[in-house]
């Protein structure tokens, strides 16, 4: 993954969008991965560790800095 501001980048997080139906939702996930590596303007992100955790899909990938203001989204998608 790559960023422009690789040193202020405190966490990663992938959010599941969200289905919902009479008031009720059954897909919302929010999943923190780890940084394993940075290189330059890259970070290495740990997958999560099973489809239990991410169902295959698509997910809304969020860096946050250390106060938790994240960035713009990025789609990506589990297979």
């Amino acid at each position: 993954m790559g960023t422009s501001t690789p040193d202020r980048v405190k966490k990663a997080v992938l959010l599941a969008p969200t289905t919902a139906t009479h008031s009720l939702n059954t897909s919302q996930r929010h999943l923190e991965l780890g940084i394993v590596k940075r290189q330059g303007n890259n970070l290495r992100l740990q997958a999560p560790p099973s489809a239990n955790d991410a169902p295959p899909g698509y997910y809304m990938l969020f860096l946050l800095d250390e106060y938790g203001v994240p960035s713009a989204a990025k789609w990506v998608s589990l297979r």
